[in-house]
């Protein structure tokens, strides 16, 4: 917490910011680098960039999910770090910019930051080449047990099938995460603030890229989903989002419904009778009720 603005009010004061002093410093180091005529840095200046950013994340979580590019070149430890006008590396630092200045005049609430000893919901998730699907249901707050499912567009589903496709595996289990936590935003009317969730994936990349909100994906979809869900828990001021590895074998209540195409059409009365198999093979306790559908 050192370095910090602490704001120590109760409810919604208990705020944490990024001291305007440190952001506008933060702000002049990535824009000297960005303004180098030759459009490179050394790997020494660019670690400093690197260092400097992931401080100022602590009081601003929604910055890791622009981090994939920074991370990516730190990784490979060039003696030289190219910032040419259409490179990744160069976009992400201009994109930390804003996001420094936000750090200080819309500081964090502390449940953004701090997850509850039990999240408020939670669920399991998965994919296939057919589809996405999964469940959520109450923990610590009330919400109705929903089951959903979405079909794939034609383009997608193909791709994912074909052998060296453009779409993989691991891309549509990390849009299934990304599907679930906006459509719960949806269900929840405007009133996400705070909220944590601990959603469960057969996909070991797709829980890493979520834990990190970080890729080390080759592909750029799982890169853009974290950005998309970092600009939605700012939008929302979501708590943290957990997501853990659930072997696929004990996955089913997110392995049935994104394979249930086969079986159940994507029609009303397709729906009708998935909905019917699904809480046969479920029944919930009675203070739950029966499953609810969610239409994503």
């Amino acid at each position: 917490m050192l370095g910090f603005d602490l704001h120590g009010g109760d409810g919604p004061g208990r705020l944490i910011g990024l001291p305007l002093s440190k952001a506008e410093r933060y702000i002049e180091a990535i824009s000297t680098a960005l303004a180098r005529p030759r459009h490179f840095i050394s790997l020494g200046d660019f670690q400093k960039l690197h260092g400097k950013i992931q401080h100022a994340c602590t009081a601003l979580p929604m910055m890791r999910g622009f981090m994939t590019p920074l991370n990516r070149v730190l990784g490979l430890a060039p003696q030289t770090v190219g910032l040419a006008t259409a490179s990744a590396t160069r976009d992400a630092l201009s994109a930390m910019i804003p996001l420094l200045r936000l750090a200080h005049f819309r500081p964090s609430h502390i449940t953004e930051i701090v997850p509850p000893h039990l999240p408020h919901y939670y669920g399991y998730v998965d994919a296939s080449a057919m589809g996405a699907g999964g469940v959520w249901l109450p923990c610590t707050r009330w919400l109705p047990a929903l089951v959903w499912r979405v079909e794939w567009p034609p383009d997608i589903a193909r791709e994912v099938r074909r052998r060296n496709g453009t779409v993989t595996n691991s891309d549509v289990e990390a849009a299934a995460v990304f599907i679930a936590e906006c459509d719960l935003d949806h269900r929840l009317s405007g009133s996400p603030a705070g909220v944590s969730t601990h959603l469960g994936s057969d996909n070991t990349p797709t829980c890493g890229w979520y834990t990190r909100m970080a890729s080390r994906a080759k592909s750029r979809p799982p890169e853009l989903f974290l950005r998309w869900s970092a600009l939605r828990q700012r939008w929302t001021r979501r708590g943290p989002a957990d997501t853990t590895h659930i072997p696929g074998k004990t996955n089913l209540f997110g392995d049935i419904p994104s394979r249930s195409y086969d079986a159940f059409p994507n029609t009303a009365a397709g729906d009708a009778a998935f909905l019917s198999s699904f809480a046969h093979q479920f029944p919930l306790p009675s203070q739950l009720g029966s499953w609810t559908p969610a239409h994503v």
